[in-house]
């Protein structure tokens, strides 16, 4: 289906949504346009025109509500640039959705919802009143996905940040062993920077002293430290421990560290990790399954995850990861997968839905997740079989090209949800980041917006240009 529209500007949200529809089965051989425009500050027309049925043409009208001005942050005015535009938005990916699933057949589980914090805007709505109203009439989400938003946006309320000086410091190490089939992230193998590997450390350390000095400047309270990646962990334990000790300094409530390929742990670094403060380690198999770790590009084994899971599991709150629609996989192999996960008892275990990503090598390769009955049976198995378990539903997000157009969800034995997968999903806090790659959010809650400042994506630029990153973090946290 090729879909055309007047709003160029939009045309990127346009062709997200037709791609969920594409990956969800035959969306036929039609060509649409999208027009529209404002009748009056409380109407908005679009207009859908295509070649089905010898041309046709459908017209839809949207009303302004006082729903509309309460989550659009006031009333309304078309001087008001920005928020004409959020609506505008919304409004043609309504239509066009209606007008696409019609045409198809296809029905997504989250409609005309394409951004990727679906919780975080059911949140924002619960004040309307009408909340279940928007999200299944408007947006189409099925019943079964708002039941799980909902679920999610009830479990985080306990998880709520005291105040709006709370924030969570992020630190990026973005170094593995090798590089996973679907990793999009800008990530090196710690084999191709063995010379730098002690400069980025020197250069991370002089960083977060900057962010400690920040946090005490505007009398922050750090709620947690996540040390992403990458894998954090492929680091030599020297190096990690002098990071760990600089980390330990923000005194945080949590303290997590990704040791997500088991191949990067032993005792000794069990022991560092121990010594630092940690709290949570993630130990991410992805899948059980031998085979499949071997067409990803994982050098370790079923095994390997196991045996690092048990050196880490008496001393911290633990995560797993798994990935439904891995290549070669049928429901068979993820259950298997999923059953093992449970059988081992984590703390967490967060149920991923592989998505297509630029730049991954099964992107390039042109593998295709386009069995959404598959994607769905895996999801909706993980769903009752964790709740059986004993585990509940509380984060979620969702990536562009997903399989079946499904979400990732994190699930979790009560108390033991992780704060930071829940602020840096809802926006609830700002988020002071180190490290290549790494973005820092500036949470402004009194005009409801968020200023980003990204530190350089290439580890090269990191480097070489270090000087400029500690300019730009001074800049971004100096006080107005």
């Amino acid at each position: 289906m090729i879909v055309k529209t007047a709003f160029e500007k939009y045309d990127n949200d346009i062709q997200e949504l037709v791609k969920s529809f594409e990956m969800m089965g035959d969306t036929g051989n039609y060509s649409l346009f999208v027009d529209g425009g404002w009748r009056s500050d409380d109407e908005f027309n679009v207009t859908v025109t295509g070649d089905a049925f010898g041309n046709f043409i459908k017209v839809y009208s949207f009303k302004v509500t006082d729903t509309d001005r309460l989550y659009e942050g006031g009333s309304l005015s078309l001087a008001a640039d920005a928020v004409a535009k959020r609506l505008e938005k919304r409004y043609l990916k309504i239509a066009l959705y209606r007008t696409m699933s019609f045409l198809t057949g296809i029905n997504l589980p989250y409609g005309a919802l394409t951004g990727i914090r679906p919780s975080k805007l059911y949140t924002e709505l619960k004040g309307t009143g009408l909340v279940d109203d928007i999200f299944s009439k408007d947006f189409s989400v099925s019943p079964d996905k708002l039941s799980l938003i909902k679920k999610i946006a009830e479990n985080q309320e306990k998880s709520r940040p005291e105040s709006d000086k709370c924030v969570n410091v992020f630190i990026n190490i973005p170094f593995c062993p090798t590089r996973c089939a679907y990793c999009s992230f800008i990530s090196a193998t710690t084999a191709k920077y063995a010379d730098k590997l002690e400069y980025y450390k020197d250069c991370l350390i002089k960083e977060l002293a900057l962010l400690k000095t920040i946090v005490d400047e505007n009398n922050f309270v750090v709620r947690s430290v996540y040390v992403g990646g990458g894998t954090p962990t492929s680091f030599s334990t020297p190096l990690l421990s002098e990071i760990l000790a600089t980390a330990a300094d923000f005194n945080p409530r949590e303290f997590t560290v990704e040791a997500g390929r088991p191949d990067t742990l032993n005792a000794q670094k069990v022991k560092a990790l121990k010594a630092a403060g940690v709290t949570r380690v993630s130990v991410n198999p992805q899948t059980f399954n031998d085979k499949t770790l071997e067409t990803i590009g994982r050098a370790h084994s079923a095994e390997d995850t196991v045996k690092a899971f048990k050196l880490t599991r008496k001393h911290f709150i633990t995560n797993m990861d798994l990935i439904a629609m891995l290549p070669g996989e049928d429901f068979s192999d993820f259950k298997y997968s999923l059953d093992k996960a449970v059988s081992l008892a984590p703390d967490n275990i967060t149920v991923h839905m592989l998505s297509m990503k630029k730049g991954s090598v099964l992107k390039l390769s042109d593998y295709k997740v386009e069995n959404s009955a598959l994607a769905s049976q895996m999801i909706d198995y993980a769903a009752e079989a964790l709740r059986v378990a004993g585990y509940n539903p509380y984060y979620m997000y969702r990536q562009k090209y997903a399989g079946g157009s499904l979400e990732n969800t994190g699930y979790a034995r009560h108390g033991k949800e992780c704060v930071y997968n829940i602020d840096i999903m809802e926006e609830r806090t700002s988020i002071l980041a180190a490290g290549a790659g790494a973005i820092s959010k500036k949470l402004i809650p009194a005009e409801n917006r968020i200023e980003r400042q990204a530190d350089f994506k290439g580890i090269d630029d990191y480097l070489n240009r270090f000087e400029e990153v500690l300019e730009r973090t001074r800049s971004l946290w100096k006080k107005s």
